[in-house]
């Protein structure tokens, strides 16, 4: 509820439209499929991607709560490609496009809000493009692992649960490798007893030595 009570303004707005709920796998909305609405996420977390030219998944970005979509595309004034897919259990509210843009526009807090995630956006996007340049394999995982813990991990007794169901294929999907051999690095993290992985989630037992981890030029 602290994240709700700085955009005390956004939350009152979306709360008089639908209430969507939706499971695992579930899509919000497809590729070339018009951008009537703007979802506010208020419980769990809807994954961004697109399908490549070989059929593979390339996870563009995932949303929390509380976060609203596709705002950029919308404002952009560009058709969608993307798909916007629930991660586990779903709570979204529904607005109209049009009266969504007109609020925003008329109201700073809103607007300022706005550009803040924009802002953000584009320095995780700046970030995860530096690891995939410059990155092996190994150090694509810790990295993405690191960018978890700091996102959406929650505190545990010195470690850091990941809040976040994922599987093998979608954090390679993610960094941009096989499963394969995304299953690889993480299975030397929990054999170094840096990553640990309980009934749903991940989670990081030393994030300053996994940090380290990135700092040794003999790990690849």
């Amino acid at each position: 509820m602290i994240r709700y009570t700085k955009m005390k303004k956004m939350v009152n707005y979306f709360s008089q439209f639908e209430l969507v709920r939706l499971k695992r796998g579930q899509v919000l909305l497809k590729p070339d499929e018009q951008i009537s609405h703007i979802y506010f996420l208020e419980k769990g977390y809807v994954k961004q991607y697109v399908i490549s030219e070989d059929g593979e998944e390339i996870t563009i970005h995932i949303f929390r709560n509380p976060s609203y979509f596709p705002m950029m595309l919308a404002i952009a004034g560009v058709s969608n490609k993307y798909f916007f897919e629930a991660l586990g259990s779903v709570e979204a509210r529904k607005a109209p496009l049009e009266q969504t843009m007109e609020f925003v526009k008329n109201n700073p807090e809103a607007l300022f809000d706005l550009t803040k995630r924009f802002a953000g956006g584009i320095n995780g996007l700046a970030i995860r493009l530096e690891n995939l340049v410059s990155e092996r394999s190994y150090k694509r995982v810790v990295s993405f692992f690191l960018y978890l813990a700091n996102t959406f991990g929650e505190n545990r007794r010195g470690k850091v649960e990941i809040k976040l169901p994922l599987t093998h294929k979608e954090i390679a999907s993610w960094v941009n490798l096989t499963r394969e051999t995304t299953s690889r690095q993480i299975e030397k993290l929990i054999n170094k007893q840096l990553l640990t992985r309980s009934k749903l989630f991940f989670i990081v037992n030393d994030t300053k030595e996994l940090a380290n981890q990135l700092k040794n030029p003999y790990l690849s």
